[in-house]
């Protein structure tokens, strides 16, 4: 999934060469699998260490983390945690995707889903909980699960949808 970070108008040769060399090619494979599969293990360890806490087995953790002052990032922390079904729905949420992901990340239909809720959980965090860079990391190793075919039909969706708004 490399080819569409790499500018090889800048370096043609070495990229000719680094393509062309089979062990090369085999190796970053192998290096992008361990990525995808440290991913997965953050999450499933992560999940499974949740659902050992009382907080996560009944469905308050998030009104604790909301509300904690370093962690407390908009003014709309409070009311929402004042709201029972927020709270909870957001608990169970965050321990259900984190548990799905290192197993449906691995299958077409259900990668992008899967990823997608991911990011929501990120960007939530992110918002509500000032753990900037944090977010940020996680939602950029999810680039490694997608194919060059994939990106490539990403960049074809987002040129098709731009020339309809064009015209």
């Amino acid at each position: 999934s490399y080819s569409y970070f790499i500018e090889e108008k800048y370096f043609p040769k070495f990229e000719a060469r680094l393509r062309a060399n089979k062990l090369v090619v085999q190796v970053a494979k192998l290096f992008c699998l361990g990525l995808m599969i440290q991913v997965c293990f953050v999450y499933f360890f992560t999940a499974v260490a949740k659902s050992e806490g009382s907080l996560w087995q009944k469905g308050t953790a998030l009104y604790y983390v909301m509300r904690v002052e370093e962690f407390r990032a908009t003014s709309w922390n409070i009311p929402l945690t004042e709201n029972i079904y927020f709270v909870v729905i957001g608990t169970y949420f965050t321990m259900l995707v984190e548990i799905a992901m290192p197993f449906l990340v691995w299958f077409k239909r259900t990668k992008f889903f899967i990823l997608l809720l991911m990011s929501a959980l990120h960007i939530g965090i992110w918002i509500f909980m000032r753990i900037d860079n944090f977010s940020t990391i996680m939602i950029a190793t999810y680039f490694v699960f997608f194919t060059d075919k994939e990106y490539q039909k990403a960049i074809e969706t987002v040129k098709s949808y731009f020339l309809i708004i064009k015209n």
